[in-house]
Formats: structure tokens, sequence, C-alpha cells
């Protein structure tokens, strides 16, 4: 992957990952020992597995993990979508993920090296990483970025609360532009009414805080007319 990853830091991050330890509907687990085995124990027993796998590996002097022009393609894109999402919140968010793209690119790496090692055979110089592995990555990416997400609100509940109060103005242009599709001759006080019948928390708690609703919503209806004449022109 020396192409697809140009630093050994590259992709590793683990200290922004993000662990939930509550229990299901707030239940304090037992911390009595349950007779069943431990992680450590489970660790313990793949040992000899990740152990034959590294030896494997060293007898191989090295082994290479492509893609596909495919697998390349959808993960740009998909990277693409979640770094412009992440920068509008953050910039620093948006170089998060960056290293985060790498990272995925590792996991579906070793996805298909452990894979291809389950037959004990030499390993090839080179390994195109299978569908499989390559899937199980891209769900594992939407995790981290969704967590990401969930830990730069619960670390920033002022930006989360900025994201919110811009949600709603572009939230009510929306919906105003299709009122005035309907109704070209509705009137402010009017597009008040709909609005707060809408019954949107986010929407109706915008308009209780502006100073005067029907002035901050005649100026989205101008934005909203506007927009639909240059549609019809």
């Amino acid at each position: 992957m020396t192409d697809g990853i140009h630093s050994t830091e590259d992709g590793l991050f683990s200290r922004f990952l993000w662990y939930e330890t509550a229990g299901k509907g707030g239940k304090y687990y037992d911390p009595r020992p349950s007779g069943k085995k431990s992680l450590q124990g489970r660790i313990q027993e793949m040992a000899p597995r990740v152990t034959a796998i590294y030896d494997l590996m060293k007898e191989s002097e090295g082994v290479d993990v492509t893609f596909t022009e495919e697998q390349y393609d959808q993960h740009t894109e998909d990277f693409q979508t979640m770094m412009t999402e992440a920068h509008d919140l953050s910039a620093q968010l948006g170089n998060f993920v960056g290293r985060l793209g790498k990272r995925v690119l590792r996991a579906a790496a070793t996805f298909a090296l452990l894979r291809k090692a389950e037959d004990g055979q030499r390993m090839p110089r080179t390994v195109v990483c299978d569908e499989l592995s390559w899937h199980a990555a891209e769900l594992l990416a939407r995790v981290w970025f969704e967590s990401m997400i969930k830990v730069y609100h619960t670390f920033n509940p002022t930006a989360a609360k900025e994201d919110e109060d811009n949600s709603a103005p572009k939230q009510a242009l929306i919906l105003i532009r299709d009122y005035l599709v309907q109704n070209p001759t509705l009137k402010p006080k009017a597009v008040v009414q709909k609005l707060r019948q809408e019954d949107l928390s986010g929407l109706t708690m915008w308009l209780n805080q502006v100073t005067n609703a029907n002035n901050s919503v005649r100026q989205l209806m101008n934005t909203a007319k506007a927009e639909l004449e240059a549609c019809n022109e």
C-alpha cells in the first residue's frame, strides 16, 4: 500500500476513537466474575493463529495489497462526501476525515490479508482486496465517521447549537419556496403561521428567538422569490 499511504503515521489515530460503555437501559453490569471467557482469554486463544499469520507474512518477504479501480472510485467519492460534511462543521474535522480515509484503507488491507492467509499457503507478492473485506471496511468507515461527528458535538455543544440555529433558516427557506409555488400571493404573517403549523422544534425555536418573525420571514421570502424567478428564466 505504498502508493495509498505515504507515511506510517497516516490512518493511525486511536487517540480519537470514541468508546461507549453505558449499559443498555441504564443498567449497571455486575462486575463479579461470571465464569465466561474474558477478553484477555479470547486474545490468548487467538495468539497462535495470529503468530502463524505473522510467520507466514515474514516468509513471504512482504505483500502488497492493491484495490480495484471501482474500489478506489467508491472510496474517493464516499470520503469526499464525508470531507464536505465534516468541513462544514469544522476545518479540523475535515483533517480528521483525511486520516480516517487512510485508516479505512488499512482496515480493508488487513481484512484482505487475513482472509488470504486462512488457507495457510505461502502468500503471493500482491493481493487484490476482495469485495467482502472492502465492504466490511466501508461499513466501519460510516460508523467511525458518525462517531467522530457525535464526539465533536459532545465536546463542542456551542458549535452544535450554532449548527441547529443555522439549519432552521435553511429549512424555512425550503418550505417557503414550496408555499410560494402553491400560492405566490402569501404575506409574511401567513407564512409565519404556516411555518409554526409544521410543528418542527428547531424551526419553532428559531421563530421564537428572532427579534421580528415577520421581518425575518419576509427576507427569506424575497430570497425564495428570487430563486424561483431564476429557475423560470
